[in-house]
């Protein structure tokens, strides 16, 4: 699934400009349904990214996303590079006979 194009302030103002000069209360209910079912997608996605970070977090490194993928975000590939440099560390502290007993 590819990422929502978000629309500008811009592009809202000229969509809104154009709604009201046609003065039809349709046109209105369908430029809100546009703008609302895009902020709809937008905020579908941040969910999947926030859900992802956290699962990063809690150790599912098994099958991660990459760049590009729904789900991917900058704070989710930071949380999972933090959680992996934690099980190199964990790691190492049970190597050493008797400190985590």
């Amino acid at each position: 699934m590819t990422k929502p194009k978000r629309i500008t302030s811009d592009e809202v103002r000229h969509i809104l400009e154009d709604v009201v000069a046609s003065s039809s209360p349709l046109s209105w209910r369908y430029a809100l349904e546009a703008y609302l079912k895009q902020n709809d997608e937008e905020i579908d996605q941040l969910r999947v990214q926030l859900a992802g970070c956290l699962a990063a977090a809690e150790g599912a490194t098994k099958d991660v996303a990459t760049e590009g993928m729904y789900g991917w975000s900058l704070a989710y590939q930071k949380t999972l590079e933090l959680r992996l440099k934690y099980e190199t560390f964990f790691d190492v502290l049970k190597s050493v006979p008797g400190l985590l007993t």
